[in-house]
């Protein structure tokens, strides 16, 4: 630094700061200092993106989650646009297809896939914030393949004309069976994540 700036013509020159010897010691230290800091992964890679955004492999499962949400979400969709060309045509699709059908396949549609959107998000946080891995991930890809098991045996049976007739209501009762089986898992496996991963607090100091 006392060398500075060097005069050398072309080269980038550092500026004299008139540091005592005291103080250039102490500007080193604090150098050291924050170079050992832990920044947490702190600053993003050339991509703009952790590397390690998933810090659990279990975090994964709400992939899984999320594909089939966004799937529902173009269903509901393509279901919202054919209902408004009804409005436009109303002989189309008419024996195929009925207007109320349609109205049925997007209302659930939305139901759906905003359940998979809070099932998946809440897979994707809580093993972070328990800081341990889900209790188990067979049992959330249980919960996701009956909730789709039941989502696809709902659209059977509306193309059949099976239905409870009921506004938001209309799925067989099997598949309202299915939708509470799933709940019960995920309150389940969020429970045990939460609960294996909670951690004593320490004592109040007086």
């Amino acid at each position: 630094m006392e060398s500075q700036p060097s005069g050398v013509e072309g080269r980038r020159q550092m500026p004299y700061f008139e540091l005592t010897e005291e103080e250039t010691r102490g500007l080193a230290e604090f150098l050291r200092w924050a170079d050992q800091t832990d920044t947490q992964g702190w600053p993003p890679n050339d991509a703009g993106l952790r590397r390690d955004i998933m810090k659990y492999q279990s975090q994964k499962v709400a992939q899984a989650y999320f594909i089939c949400a966004m799937a529902l979400f173009a269903i509901q969709v393509l279901g919202g646009l054919l209902a408004g060309w009804v409005y436009v045509s109303p002989n189309f699709l008419s024996e195929l297809l009925p207007f109320n059908i349609i109205r049925m396949l997007h209302t659930n549609a939305l139901i759906v896939w905003l359940l998979l959107g809070f099932f998946g998000a809440a897979y994707f946080l809580i093993p972070e914030e328990s800081e341990r891995e889900i209790y188990s991930v067979k049992l959330a890809y249980l919960q996701l393949a009956i909730l789709m098991i039941g989502t696809l045996g709902a659209v059977g049976s509306y193309l059949v004309g099976i239905h409870g007739g009921r506004e938001f209501l209309e799925q067989p009762l099997w598949v309202k069976f299915g939708i509470l089986v799933a709940a019960l898992i995920f309150l389940f496996n969020v429970s045990m994540t939460v609960l294996a991963g909670k951690k004593p607090r320490s004592p109040m100091c007086c």
